[in-house]
């Protein structure tokens, strides 16, 4: 992360982040951004230098700048968030006297379809497609079973260790936002998948120094990195789905759509995505309800 011509206050507040609220390295980054635009425009706007010079009033016009930008209403949310955890740390710390981010109002999202692709395309690409007996055909299959069956998140993914899975209770702990943990359990067709991708890992670095014992690898026996899974997805997805955006979150959005859609509670739903709130996970029953919605529209003569 770079940290060099940052304010200090913000400096600190990304190290609070990493150390103590233990937030993964792609959350820090999106902070960092959000800080240095949200620093660069009042600097830029009213010559504000320092965190205790801002106010309400600064804070409603750079969201008011967002929107005219033409960003998406999640994206200034998003933005704003940082901005309020920000000033809620410089609050604890006495920085500052007061949170002027504390009433700030975020634009309301439009609420819209979920991007998910049918669990029977995803299990025909699964068992059907021939990804290689390679290290890295093997590797590719697990990336996408994983993320399928488990709805784990890209960062979840990437940060599991060899020592996190149980084999013989099929079992994973994974380690989510906020260092939080959960254990998810995986299916006895993922369970041969792993034990072959572990073989040939083995194989493949048998006298390599390997990362962490991180479960997945590069080619070159590197930790994972979020573009190669991203371009995996693409590459693959795009031949079951039309979809122009297929990252990892479309998985996760499958994963919990079949789960709803077969009859799950949603309380249970919740703790296998490791939501903190059951709000983050209603999303999924609003997107079934408007997948309803869209398809009596299509095809009722009278919609």
């Amino acid at each position: 992360m770079q940290l060099v011509c940052l304010p200090m206050s913000i400096i600190s507040f990304l190290q609070y982040l990493q150390y103590e609220k233990r937030y993964a390295a792609n959350t820090r980054y999106s902070y960092e951004s959000d800080l240095k635009q949200f620093e660069e425009y009042l600097a830029q706007t009213y010559q504000i230098e320092t965190a205790e010079e801002v106010n309400y009033q600064h804070i409603r016009s750079w969201v008011v700048y967002l929107i005219s930008q033409k960003m998406s209403a999640s994206s200034v949310n998003r933005k704003l968030s940082a901005v309020k955890s920000y000033y809620r740390f410089l609050l604890k710390q006495g920085i500052v006297t007061s949170n002027p981010a504390q009433k700030a109002i975020a634009p309301k999202k439009s609420q819209k379809l979920l991007n998910i692709i049918p669990a029977e395309n995803l299990m025909s690409l699964l068992n059907n497609h021939y990804f290689g007996e390679d290290f890295g055909g093997l590797r590719d299959k697990l990336i996408i079973a994983l993320l399928f069956e488990m709805g784990i998140r890209l960062s979840e993914l990437m940060g599991i260790c060899n020592k996190d899975i149980d084999a013989a209770s099929r079992t994973i702990r994974i380690v989510g936002k906020g260092n939080k943990e959960r254990i998810s359990h995986f299916s006895e067709k993922l369970s041969k998948d792993l034990a072959e991708y572990q073989a040939a890992r083995n194989q493949t670095f048998e006298n390599a120094y390997l990362p962490e014992e991180l479960l997945l690898l590069t080619d070159k026996g590197k930790p994972l990195y979020p573009n190669l899974v991203h371009r995996l997805l693409q590459k693959k997805l795009s031949q079951i789905s039309t979809a122009n955006h297929l990252h990892p979150h479309v998985l996760r959005h499958s994963f919990a759509t079949t789960l709803l859609k077969n009859g799950s509670d949603l309380n249970a739903i919740k703790e296998l995505l490791g939501h903190t709130s059951l709000a983050a996970t209603q999303v999924y029953t609003h997107n079934s309800i408007e997948k309803i919605k869209s398809v009596y529209n299509n095809a009722h003569p009278k919609a």
